[in-house]
């Protein structure tokens, strides 16, 4: 009996868990793609198709923007 009660929290636990990780890795893409940024590039890169709807690239093309915009006003 332990060893099924034990196996059936292991198992709550493990499920809990990755819906955890999907809602936090669907929240932070639309709210704050910065944490999923670095994890993302290396399969952003190469799907730049399906990259293009996704947040991750706005981001990094976001930081370049201020820059440029500098130079022009200065």
């Amino acid at each position: 009996n332990v060893d099924n009660v034990f196996a059936a929290g292991v198992a709550d636990e493990g499920a809990a868990n990755v819906n955890v990780v999907l809602t936090a890795v669907d929240k932070p893409f639309m709210s704050s793609p910065t944490p999923p940024t670095q994890p993302s590039p290396s399969q952003d890169h190469p799907s730049t198709s399906q990259v293009q709807p996704i947040p991750p690239p706005s981001l990094i093309a976001q930081p370049p923007s201020p820059q440029q915009q500098q130079p022009q006003p200065s």
